[in-house]
């Protein structure tokens, strides 16, 4: 079921990315085309699909990374980010070149190459496609929970993590001190505790206490969301708080339902594929899609164009997820793993001292 939380999350942000009106505004009819206005109205809270991304990654993370060294987590996150990500970049970087007349511009090689480290934000460098800024904030997530890891995952000290962790962001906010902020994002935090307090619950079951943490981010949730819906206003778009609010409901409503295995008859094989194919989407999805909108929307339907063009980038994901990220990602493992147990090996052994 997670799987498909996931896709439909990242189905979520794709329609906010390439349904909206002004995408089409080169499009004479499109202010009067009721086919692409209703996909606009639609797509108008698409961007909330990554504040469920978070609170899915905050409930995974905790999952998989439960009887897992520290090795382990880096070996398992590395190789899961990686290999899509740098075959995403490349091929963005090739078609801002290739087809500049499709909106693009052609990045300089320091763009590129400062996007291929996944931290350019800490580089001052500008993202190739504005779809990464998100993963920035998982790998200071990430940064974050390995200090857990390395401790060892126990029911206490997730919790004490989940406190400590949202008290540190509330001073950042409250502070502005630049590195805390940085660190934590404080504006959502609290997405990824509550996926995280909801994996406690699915392990261990629920307690006035999980429950108490667990209404208390989710009011934090609805704090940044007010700030989220805020900023959208003033870029110019129509959206409101009285709308956003309930769809996120929504979302605490289906996530906790999966935490109590309420959703575990829903099962199929093909769930891990369609779940499969959500990162390389996300990846793909925007600077892409935008130039091939630009390149084809004067000649080409609305409604066909987008139609391949999702269709395009379904099965380009799926062929990065099978001859990317199944064999590089496998080789990657092997390779690291045995990196780390090099690295064991070479540790001076202890010796005992004579009684």
């Amino acid at each position: 079921m997670v799987d498909l939380l996931r896709f439909g999350a990242a189905g979520l942000v794709l329609s906010y990315h390439l349904f909206r009106l002004d995408i089409w505004n080169a499009v004479e009819s499109s202010a009067g085309n009721p086919w692409l206005q209703a996909l606009g109205k639609v797509s108008d809270y698409g961007w909330m699909g990554v504040e469920l991304f978070f609170m899915i990654s905050g409930f995974v993370i905790c999952m998989s990374s439960w009887g897992r060294c520290l090795g382990d987590f880096f070996i398992s996150r590395t190789t899961r980010l990686l290999p899509a990500y740098v075959f995403a970049v490349l091929l963005t970087a090739a078609l801002l070149f290739t087809f500049r007349d499709g909106g693009g511009n052609e990045p300089p090689l320091t763009t590129v190459l400062g996007n291929l480290t996944m931290i350019q934000g800490l580089l001052g460098i500008p993202l190739l496609d504005h779809s990464y800024w998100t993963l920035m904030v998982e790998l200071m997530f990430y940064l974050c929970f390995a200090v857990l890891v390395f401790f060892g995952l126990t029911y206490k000290r997730v919790l004490a993590f989940c406190i400590l962790y949202t008290a540190i962001s509330l001073i950042a906010q409250a502070s502005k001190e630049d590195f805390l902020i940085v660190l934590t994002r404080p504006d959502y935090t609290s997405f990824f505790v509550f996926g995280v307090i909801l994996y406690l619950m699915y392990q261990f079951g629920s307690s006035l206490l999980l429950t108490g943490i667990l209404t208390g981010s989710g009011i934090l949730c609805a704090i940044s969301l007010s700030h989220h819906v805020d900023e959208h206003i003033a870029v110019g778009e129509r959206v409101n708080f009285a709308m956003a609010l309930p769809i996120m409901c929504g979302f605490f409503v289906v996530m906790i339902a999966v935490a109590k295995g309420w959703l575990n008859w829903i099962q199929a094989p093909v769930l891990v594929t369609v779940g499969a194919l959500t990162y390389p989407l996300y990846l793909l999805h925007q600077t892409n899609g935008h130039i091939v909108i630009r390149l084809f929307r004067d000649d080409v339907p609305a409604w066909l164009l987008l139609t391949c063009l999702v269709s395009g980038l379904l099965v380009l994901s799926y062929g990065i997820h099978a001859l990317i990220e199944k064999p590089v990602g496998s080789a990657m493992r092997r390779s690291l793993r045995a990196n780390f147990a090099q690295i064991r090996a070479a540790e001076p052994k202890s010796v005992e001292s004579p009684r």
